[in-house]
């Protein structure tokens, strides 16, 4: 009971339904639509004890509405490869809340194809759950707002079986003991592998949009 009372907690039927339930907000002051990408401004709510009065980026997929961001950082919409037109379009109406730009070389968006992406993504505890990269039959999902960390995936037939991943960052050497090979691992920006180009930017261009 306890399993499935998470996983209905980390999708919606609706952006704002989303946004809701993975902050505990209480209201919604504006929502804002931008083909299967959302950003909804909520308020009365909390994530890891911090008073929330923000917008959440919410992304649309096969089974529904999910919480992906929350926008305090002023690099979040262009680093998923979003157009200037879009992010403007995102950010229609709603107070200048984002924080200072600050990059880093960890995933920013979802990379795989979009059926796997939403498969991973349904079996992903949430609340929040920013990016989900494929590579090769290895998957990894990351999740915060109630603590934070890695989910970590490999095929099994035609669907996806969990095989490690708590919370906090995982290292490689768990990886590997998870048989996860290193093209994965570095596929995965794991912070601790040693891979060639690892200071470029990653998310030049991710394969699956919600």
């Amino acid at each position: 009971m306890l399993a499935a009372l998470a996983l209905a907690a980390s999708f919606a039927a609706s952006p704002q339904q989303a946004a809701m339930q993975s902050t505990g907000a209480s209201g919604v002051f504006r929502t804002n639509v931008v083909g299967n990408l959302a950003t909804v401004y909520v308020s009365g709510g909390r994530l890891d004890g911090t008073r929330v009065e923000t917008a959440i980026l919410v992304g649309r997929f096969s089974f529904g509405w999910q919480s992906l961001e929350v926008l305090d950082n002023g690099c979040l919409l262009p680093e998923r490869g979003l157009s200037a037109r879009t992010v403007a379009l995102l950010m229609r109406g709603i107070p200048s809340i984002l924080g200072a730009c600050a990059y880093d070389d960890g995933p920013t968006a979802d990379e795989g194809s979009a059926a796997d992406v939403a498969a991973i993504r349904y079996r992903m505890r949430g609340p929040l759950v920013p990016y989900v990269i494929v590579s090769g039959p290895f998957a990894v999902g990351g999740w915060y707002g109630a603590g934070g960390g890695e989910t970590f995936f490999k095929r099994s037939g035609s669907g996806w079986r969990r095989i490690g991943g708590s919370g906090g960052a995982t290292s490689s050497e768990e990886l590997r003991r998870m048989g996860v090979p290193n093209t994965a691992i570095c596929a995965f920006r794991t912070y601790d592998a040693k891979c060639p180009n690892k200071h470029i930017s990653y998310n030049s261009s991710p394969t699956a949009r919600p």
